[in-house]
């Protein structure tokens, strides 16, 4: 099959896309871009649109012939089944569970599927079995644990003392921001250097502590002015004093907790670890930052910390960290 059929397939249903319980983003639309950018191009849709090379010497209608031919080569190249699709502006997919690099297949005249993967050991793309099915294609919490032998916890944007990977593999590997198991990855390792991670938006957080020092959520900090403002007018009204009042305070306290401080996430994530664990100069770069450190009593013991960064956060709250082991 060549690229208009594959499109006209794909866009009337004969055509299956199967994904094998990867997450690409927008795989299907980059697909049907793609092809549409080559068909119109062999067209003589695109014509004009190119760069001169000052050392070159066609006029803009040989490059735009060159251009045409080129677009043409693509979409008449007939690809037999179980043959990848390489050509040269085909997107390659990376797995927002997993992270692995893809690209489609076409399998047989029915079905086009996301089965070729990057190899790192082979340097290649090389194709999987369809049981190759991403293992975290299912949403979950990325969590992990850390002491805090002192009772202080120390909370803040981002410590530059640790970084977010094993020398030489930071950007590589698994280490990456982009996808699930990148995340779990870069968890793991912060919490083998008694730091608690987890990734974040653009947002301002606040340190929530339970008065029995043995439980903290990490949660946005306008949780009461961010219920009333979506309320409408009419439920608005139908509160009484001693109703919003009641409410302020429950939802300024989520399950207990009292806010302790806040800080912004310019680096879109939040951290927290003994403040034994921190250097000053990691503190005091925070404090240049007009954005310092939050600093709370806790019980001293392992606490285990599970950070939301996909699933729906209850209340907007982020994190829950709690004491599990005092010993």
């Amino acid at each position: 099959m060549n690229l208009p059929q594959i499109y006209d397939g794909l866009t009337a249903g004969t055509m299956t896309f199967n994904l094998y319980g990867h997450l690409p983003a927008r795989a299907l639309e980059r697909l049907l871009q793609a092809i549409q950018r080559d068909i119109k191009g062999a067209a003589g849709g695109l014509d004009g649109k190119w760069n001169m090379d000052r050392n070159d010497k066609k006029t803009m209608e040989e490059l735009n012939a060159d251009m045409r031919d080129f677009f043409q080569r693509a979409i008449s190249r007939e690809y037999r089944p179980g043959e990848l699709m390489l050509w040269t502006d085909h997107p390659e997919y990376e797995c927002q569970g997993c992270g692995v690099h893809m690209k489609l297949v076409c399998v047989n005249d029915n079905e086009i599927a996301l089965k070729g993967y990057y190899d790192r050991k082979a340097n290649d793309f090389v194709q999987h079995e369809a049981g190759f099915l991403c293992p975290f294609r299912d949403p979950k919490p990325t969590t992990g644990s850390i002491k805090i032998p002192s009772g202080i916890f120390v909370f803040g944007n981002f410590f530059n003392h640790i970084d977010d990977a094993p020398e030489g593999k930071r950007y590589g590997d698994i280490y990456e921001l982009s996808s699930r198991q990148g995340r779990q990855a870069i968890t793991d390792f912060k919490a083998e250097n008694g730091i608690a991670y987890g990734q974040t938006t653009n947002t301002s957080v606040g340190v929530y502590v339970h008065p029995n020092k043995d439980s903290i959520l990490i949660a946005e900090t306008y949780l009461a002015d961010g219920y009333f403002e979506n309320l409408s007018d009419e439920e608005y009204k139908a509160l009484s004093t001693a109703d919003k009042k009641r409410l302020k305070k429950e939802l300024s306290e989520p399950e207990g907790h009292k806010l302790k401080g806040q800080f912004s996430c310019g680096v879109w994530r939040w951290e927290g670890t003994d403040s034994k664990n921190v250097p000053q100069a990691s503190l005091d770069l925070l404090v240049e930052q007009c954005n310092p450190a939050i600093k709370v009593k806790v019980k001293k013991g392992r606490w285990q910390f599970e950070h939301q960064h996909e699933l729906p956060r209850d209340q907007h709250i982020w994190a829950r960290l709690k004491l599990t082991d005092t010993n």
